[in-house]
């Protein structure tokens, strides 16, 4: 986790602080898998569940091709580029039907600001000794019930990591969606919104 991480968890804390908020169900794709670990690592009163899409946490990953190139987007930040970038987070392409050029036009001035470019930049920086996965011991003491749920086609986070998670998480069951990339909730939204609800209600 690096120690940009740690910040935006003590923001999420702050933020849930300011709003009265005491205790949450959370709910992480990717990045956001591994913020919940940590809050739930951090704080375990304050969690209720855990619902993990496509999450990271593993140590010692190889990037996929997918997540590199997430990673250098900045590189080189151009319409074309963003375009390519969001159908490697699909496993088809046909989930943003034909406006996929528009969508990638529309994603590109909130990409450009500087204030975006240098949170991406500082979220892939594991130059501070930060640290992007935990290992099984660690894993271990999370004792609330988490649902993992991995894409087996996804090009960005492999669903090797889910399998590790649902492993090691003592209270943890893993749902594997097939014909899907890393965002389920688009491709398979209905399908998504059932596990949230099924396992928030406490059915499975």
């Amino acid at each position: 986790m690096a120690a940009f991480t740690e910040l935006r968890v003590a923001a999420t804390w702050n933020l849930l602080d300011a709003l009265g908020i005491d205790r949450v169900t959370l709910v992480g794709n990717s990045y956001g898998g591994q913020m919940s670990l940590a809050m739930t690592l951090e704080r375990p009163e304050r969690v209720a569940k855990v619902i993990l899409m496509g999450s990271g946490g593993m140590p010692d990953l190889k990037p996929l091709p997918g997540l590199a190139k997430l990673i250098g987007f900045y590189d080189d930040p151009t319409e074309d580029a963003m375009a390519e970038l969001l159908t490697l987070f699909v496993h088809d392409p046909s989930a943003f039907g034909p406006r996929i050029r528009e969508i990638a036009a529309g994603r590109m001035p909130r990409a450009l600001r500087e204030d975006v470019r240098r949170s991406h930049l500082a979220t892939f920086d594991f130059s501070a000794g930060g640290r992007i996965g935990w290992r099984p011991e660690e894993l271990a003491k999370i004792d609330k019930d988490v649902l993992v749920v991995a894409a087996r086609e996804d090009r960005i986070v492999p669903p090797e990591v889910s399998h590790y998670l649902s492993r090691h998480i003592p209270n943890a069951r893993l749902h594997i969606v097939p014909n899907c990339g890393h965002w389920s909730q688009i491709e398979h939204p209905e399908t998504f919104a059932n596990l949230v609800d099924g396992f928030v209600r406490g059915a499975f």
